[in-house]
């Protein structure tokens, strides 16, 4: 998925598509911090944040990148009927794509 999008990226002036129109998603993290130290948690973030930016080098990792699990999202929203700081950050990050994609949208037909 991720080498189609970047087929798109680098054709920018014909479809329209930029760095910012893309969220990237880092599900069972969960496992991750269970089963590894802090430092490996953080060099295991960089690895990826440096590995998308082989290909995306204006990638905003704060607002494009998203680490969570889905399964505990889902179980704070059926237990407590609201969303974790995980679920609020993937539904914000969400708003701004489409946001900005209807913007680019409109930009390129128009």
């Amino acid at each position: 998925m991720l080498r189609e999008w970047i087929k798109f990226y680098r054709r920018e002036k014909y479809c329209g598509i930029t760095a910012q129109s893309a969220l990237f998603v880092c599900n069972k993290w969960d496992e991750v911090v269970n089963k590894t130290k802090p430092e490996e948690k953080e060099h295991l973030k960089k690895e990826i944040i440096d590995k998308l930016k082989e290909d995306i080098p204006d990638l905003d990792e704060e607002n494009q990148i998203i680490t969570m699990s889905v399964l505990k999202a889902a179980d704070v929203k059926s237990t407590f009927d609201v969303m974790n700081d995980d679920l609020n950050n993937l539904m914000i990050g969400l708003q701004r794509l489409l946001t900005l994609s209807v913007e680019r949208k409109t930009d390129y037909f128009y």
